[in-house]
């Protein structure tokens, strides 16, 4: 089971009084979700970690690593409009290029940003504890050719060679920063992608079923029998169209000769037949293997 926090965290956080997320792991729950822009940083720190995009890192991780999506977003504007940031006016907004090769540049270089951040990377050791803390693996210096700097002075410094660490849950799981801002997976790389797009199937799907030309299950209108027996009965069956329609869909693409439109989906001749479906199939060799000698 995967919960998908959206659109970000400060809106929808996953945890409550009664919700933390030792009772998440019970249930098999992952949470992914967006941040709004101004988190997109460094959101909290304990001891010599720091919380970035909802994964813990070694402090001295680079600058331009931590703040990889915020560079982004002036190295796009920049691109988008052909001029320096700081002197872009709103006029400049007219004239954007998201398929320029400045901002793929920009895209790839952020892509790269956060790929580098997992050198860095301190990784959960087994569950998650009752009491809502949990154990990290730190990184291998070796991982970054043991070299570290200190941010503010840019002297190089000795990295971290302790192996674990015990990070504890706040007191209160709804406001404490460290559990608020953790997921399950680094923001924006390619696996947290990947399961953050099921939210848009999800609402695809629910757009779906509720649309008022079909099944309809947002109006109750339509369900005006009393009883949860009925209501449950009556949206099983729904679902069930909307199912058998979504599979009727994906055949009709399979099969058409054409692009499919509203105007040429309901002629047969939009369609190979059986006949040439199966002359186009080559035949299954079906004799039997020789003996082996």
């Amino acid at each position: 089971m995967t919960i998908s926090v959206t659109p970000s965290s400060r809106s929808a956080t996953p945890y409550t009084d009664h919700l933390t997320p030792s009772t998440l792991a019970e249930i098999g729950a992952k949470p992914v979700f967006d941040y709004d822009k101004d988190e997109q940083g460094q959101t909290t720190f304990y001891e010599d970690l720091i919380q970035v995009g909802g994964q813990w890192y070694v402090h001295y991780m680079p600058q331009d690593l931590i703040h990889a999506l915020d560079l982004y977003r002036k190295d796009r504007k920049a691109a988008d409009t052909g001029v320096p940031v700081d002197e872009e006016t709103p006029e400049d907004d007219a004239i954007l290029s998201s398929d320029s090769n400045p901002v793929r540049q920009a895209k790839e270089l952020r892509d790269q940003r956060i790929a580098e951040r997992e050198k860095y990377r301190a990784k959960p050791k087994g569950k998650r504890r009752p009491d809502g803390s949990r154990q990290y693996l730190y990184p291998d210096p070796k991982n970054y050719d043991d070299l570290a700097f200190d941010h503010k002075t840019g002297e190089l410094i000795e990295p971290i060679r302790k192996k674990t660490v015990v990070i504890p849950a706040g007191k209160d799981p709804a406001k404490d920063k460290a559990l608020k801002y953790g997921q399950t997976y680094p923001h924006k790389s390619p696996v947290w992608k990947g399961f953050y797009a099921l939210r848009n199937t999800v609402e695809s799907q629910n757009a779906f079923i509720k649309d008022s030309a079909t099944e309809d299950i947002a109006s109750p209108m339509k369900r005006r029998a009393r009883g949860n027996t009925f209501a449950s009965l009556a949206v099983t069956l729904a679902l069930v169209s909307a199912n058998i329609r979504k599979i009727l869909t994906f055949i009709q693409s399979e099969l058409a000769r054409v692009p499919l439109t509203s105007k040429n989906k309901s002629f047969a001749s939009t369609y190979y037949s059986s006949a040439e479906i199966t002359a186009a199939t080559p035949p299954t060799d079906t004799a039997p293997s020789p003996p082996p000698s």
